[in-house]
């Protein structure tokens, strides 16, 4: 079971990274994120998604990856404002929703990634 304090300050450092535009950490994607960004885009094609994304949290820090379908990735803030044109209108309540979801497999110590389709 997720520790909830844990879970709790994952939320808080999600939020403030793509809700309140708080800083996000280039040398954590660099590190961590980086080197699975081939694997993904593998991923994103097989699936016919538009696009994925990756979050990683680690010591209150966060590091966040686009993958579009054309292989441009966005990085950190370039990723969360890339985001925000896919979403325009439902950037913010979607992300309210996947927060806690994404802090979930976060507190696992696992990268949150997803694909996504758009209709």
């Amino acid at each position: 079971m997720v520790n909830k304090i844990n879970k709790r300050k994952i939320v808080n450092t999600l939020t403030k990274a793509l809700l309140q535009e708080g800083e996000m950490n280039h040398m954590l994607y660099e590190a961590e994120v980086e080197m699975y960004i081939e694997d993904w885009y593998q991923s994103l094609f097989a699936d016919h998604d538009e696009f994925a994304f990756a979050i990683l949290e680690e010591s209150d820090q966060i590091a966040m990856a686009i993958i579009m379908r054309d292989k441009t990735v966005y990085v950190n803030e370039a990723a969360r404002q890339k985001l925000t044109e896919l979403w325009p209108t439902t950037y913010n309540n979607k992300l309210q929703q996947m927060i806690p979801m994404m802090a979930d497999i976060l507190a696992d110590g696992v990268i949150f990634f997803t694909g996504v389709k758009t209709v």
